[in-house]
């Protein structure tokens, strides 16, 4: 139930405050350089806590919680008040760094039985048959403004924060305790994507932020103000409460992945157009309020950015899109002087051209970190990209990598376009073989949607009259058999169409 804070500092400087900055201060909307110096005007975010100088070595002990609200979610740093009054910061700020004593819960890590992956798994679907493809791991949409609202509405309960007062929605909470609790009575790991979609409810006016353009499919949460804030660590602390339990009672969440394809933020988690830094500075925010507030009831809980295939594919210049290798060592650099965290990649790893499946044609892509996009041909430069010294977590360990999205398309259900699919996945596979930063294979989809821009990546066919989760394909059987027994002979097809040699 304690903050404990230490760190050394020159015994020369005096008058030195010890500050702590709230969530919502931004060092792109907040922070002003003025002669080399980083400088903070007076503000409700910022609050002294300590004054530490006439020490070289200081430690300090403060209360978890100020009121009702948990610190486990600031920063603090070291500054001195200049005759302007700002606030000039002679320190890096950090996060905390061992949130192993805030976990209330003792879950123990929940390691995946395989890498073999469902994406988008829905509870109306028939989930008897995830256990007759021998799925593993699953990834779960969660929808954070359909979930909370900050008014009553008939039927839904309230959830008390921080001394405030929310209320849930029973309806789509339903459908994931079915779906998780399935997934943990089978020892299937679920991933949870965090998606902020649009909406003109009370609570979607706070979580969304303010300059969110309604071009994109979802938005960036607000971090630019208390309120915003307010409402986001709500609906994560209902999650976290109710998937992050020792008793597992609703099923359990092991992976928050924050957010779609944030590399293209315009269209996937949208901001409006933000230069590279503003984008994500309010990112990596966001990223380290879903550790820390998942932390205080798991002490694995792990978050992962999620990135296209775009790996080395320039910004777009009017900021629609960013480079993916750009702002993944931001997330290194922030990692380094801010504090380590449990944080991990969540890649797509899609072919160069999503409609055409034969990804071993793939020519926009090479051996190199240099790669213009990183595809199922160049899989092993990821591996290898996971496994250098700066991407190392603090204490050495090779950080959590899921292919959380990714498939291959058929052009048309002829039993052609079927067999190439198919060769897709076995192409990936050989691929992934001896690759060993690879946790987790999610296959997008599962059945065909007709809402996919034309897009058939599924396993199984559109939905239609009398067969509501459409017909298997020929990739249907040929999943299930990956990693069994039968693969070898469920895959022999693919040896005429694939390029023979080992994976390239």
């Amino acid at each position: 139930q304690t903050v404990y804070l230490w760190g050394e500092m020159d015994l020369s400087m005096k008058e030195v405050r010890l500050l702590e900055f709230l969530p919502e201060v931004s060092l792109a909307e907040h922070a002003i350089l003025r002669e080399g110096a980083m400088l903070f005007a007076p503000q409700a975010g910022i609050r002294v806590v300590g004054s530490p100088a006439g020490t070289e070595f200081f430690e300090l002990t403060l209360p978890r919680y100020d009121q009702q609200r948990d610190r486990t979610t600031s920063r603090w740093g070291l500054a001195v008040q200049t005759p302007q009054g700002d606030w000039q910061l002679l320190s890096f700020w950090k996060y905390a760094t061992d949130l192993s004593a805030a976990a209330s819960e003792k879950l123990p890590l929940h390691k995946p039985r395989g890498i073999k992956g469902l994406g988008g798994v829905v509870a109306q679907y028939p989930l008897e048959e995830l256990l007759e493809l021998g799925i593993e791991q699953i990834t779960v949409n969660v929808v954070l403004t359909s979930l909370l609202d900050n008014q009553p509405h008939p039927g839904w309960f309230p959830f008390q924060h921080a001394g405030r007062t929310w209320f849930v929605n029973p309806g789509p909470l339903a459908r994931y305790d079915q779906l998780l609790k399935f997934a943990d009575e089978h020892d299937i790991v679920v991933s949870a994507i965090l998606l902020v979609s649009f909406g003109d409810s009370s609570f979607a006016k706070l979580i969304i932020h303010p300059e969110a353009d309604r071009a994109g499919h979802f938005a960036m949460p607000n971090l630019t103000d208390s309120e915003g804030v307010a409402a986001y660590e709500a609906v994560l602390q209902f999650l976290a409460q109710r998937y992050c339990r020792e008793d597992r009672e609703y099923g359990r969440i092991a992976n928050w992945i924050v957010h779609n394809e944030v590399d293209f933020g315009w269209e996937w988690t949208n901001m409006g157009r933000q230069p590279q830094m503003v984008f994500m500075d309010h990112y990596l925010r966001s990223l380290r309020m879903v550790h820390n507030v998942t932390r205080r009831f798991d002490p694995h809980s792990r978050v992962f950015i999620s990135l296209t295939h775009h790996w080395n594919t320039p910004a777009h210049e009017n900021w629609q899109s960013y480079c993916s290798r750009e702002i993944l060592e931001r997330l290194i650099a922030s990692s380094r002087i801010e504090g380590d965290f449990a944080w991990g990649v969540a890649y797509h790893p899609y072919p160069q051209n999503l409609r055409n499946p034969a990804a071993w044609n793939d020519h926009q892509v090479n051996e190199t970190f240099e790669t213009p996009k990183i595809t199922p041909k160049n899989i092993a430069v990821l591996d290898r990209w996971m496994k250098q010294p700066q991407m190392l977590t603090s204490d050495g360990r090779i950080r959590g990598l899921l292919l959380s999205e990714q498939g291959f398309n058929t052009p048309d259900y002829s039993a052609e376009s079927q067999q190439m699919q198919a060769a897709g996945f076995v192409y990936m596979w050989r691929q992934m073989r001896g690759l060993s930063s690879i946790e987790a294979f999610h296959n997008h989809r599962w059945i065909d949607s007709p809402h996919e821009g034309g897009l058939l990546l599924g396993l199984r066919t559109v939905p239609e009259a009398g067969k509501p989760f459409g017909t298997k394909k020929q990739s249907w059987e040929v999943y299930q058999a990956l990693g069994t027994p039968r693969e070898n002979e469920a895959t022999r097809f693919a040896d005429s169409i694939l390029p023979a040699g080992p994976p390239q």
